[in-house]
């Protein structure tokens, strides 16, 4: 089983799929943690991808194509992934199944919905909680307004597919877990 977790930054996008990753026995792909960690390397790759974040900018999709099948080269996705960030446009969506599952579909996306206010005050505690560098007030702003701009057609992708389900995200990890649960029954 393929699934993709979508969300704006700050939505619970990543304790979502965690979850969904540790009760189906998938692989949990994180493509934010991905970044982040080769921003942390003294690779060129890093170097070139560090410009992109500290702008609060998506990193372009060949690059990020680059990244992601370099990383998951080294997988067994033979059980099956949960991809949380990954992907952001419709070129790679395209690109992701022709070429990183290899031909596999997906089987759901799952948005995870919020109002903007809500995700404004999440990522604010979060960026002071965790010092991310990436969630300046600049930074979140750039990165909402692109992520509604780009999204809007990956979206509409999925639901012409009719794999696309939207969850609302106001509420507790298990009252939202619970929507994407019984999502999840229907099609094992």
């Amino acid at each position: 089983m393929n699934i993709i977790v979508m969300g704006p930054a700050g939505s619970g996008k990543s304790t979502q799929a965690k979850k969904i990753a540790h009760d189906l026995g998938l692989l949990y792909v994180s493509t934010g943690q991905i970044i982040r960690d080769l921003v942390e390397t003294d690779d060129p790759m890093g170097a070139e991808v560090k410009g992109y974040v500290e702008k609060g900018k998506w990193v372009p999709d060949d690059l990020m194509n680059e990244i992601i099948l370099s990383w998951l080269d080294a997988q067994d996705l033979k059980r099956g992934v949960v991809l949380d960030g990954y992907p952001r446009r419709l070129g790679q969506a395209k690109i992701l199944e022709t070429k990183i599952l290899n031909g596999q579909k997906v089987d759901w996306v799952f948005l995870i919905d919020l109002p903007k206010e809500e995700i404004l005050e999440r990522l604010r505690k979060r960026a002071k909680s965790e010092n991310r560098m990436d969630e300046t007030p600049q930074a979140i702003a750039s990165r909402l307004e692109e992520y509604q701009e780009l999204t809007t057609p990956i979206l509409d992708f999925y639901q012409k597919k009719g794999i696309l389900k939207k969850i609302n995200g106001i509420g507790s990890i298990e009252a939202i877990y619970q929507q994407i649960s019984l999502c999840l029954s229907q099609k094992q």
